[in-house]
């Protein structure tokens, strides 16, 4: 059986149109650019590992290697890179024709205030010591803490009331 004309028409619109969506879908994949770069520490300018590198508003990251470069792909022509590591001051940066980025990170006394460090040198041979850290805690404990918080809230409270 031969096909009408309006019937071969038809089939040569759908290829063309299933064409140019192939097409669509490889110039999108294409557009897709890599972006490397190495995290120093700002104090003495070696390399942070373990530093998260985030495109912000998405979920796509990486993780810095142990001379702390890293490499992803991102699908925004300029994306905004978080990055962030504990103690350490969290930067974001707006990748604009760079291919390649430094970035260095500060350190954030404010979240390393809470972690008191108690060294000493044991008395003896005793090789195998481990050093004591003590996280920091209230005076009288967590539950005198607690305690003093619900005598402050209830006095508080009682002073606001509206009579």
């Amino acid at each position: 059986m031969l096909a009408s004309e309006a019937e071969v028409e038809i089939k040569l619109e759908s290829a063309q149109a299933t064409r140019s969506e192939d097409m669509s879908r490889k110039r999108m994949a294409t557009t897709q650019r890599i972006i490397q770069g190495k995290v120093l520490s700002a104090e003495d300018n070696t390399p942070l590992p373990g530093v998260n590198v985030i495109v912000k508003g998405t979920t796509t990251g990486t993780v810095t290697d142990i001379h702390g470069n890293y490499q992803l792909a991102s699908d925004s022509d300029a994306p905004t890179l978080i990055y962030s590591f504990i103690g350490l001051k969290t930067e974001e940066i707006k990748v604009n024709n760079q291919r390649e980025l430094i970035v260095k990170l500060e350190s954030d006394v404010a979240q390393l205030s809470e972690v008191v460090i108690t060294g000493y040198t044991p008395s003896g041979n005793d090789v195998n010591h481990e050093p004591v850290i003590k996280l920091a805690e209230p005076i009288g404990g967590r539950k005198a803490y607690d305690q003093y918080l619900k005598k402050v809230c209830a006095i508080r409270k009682k002073r606001w009331q509206v009579k």
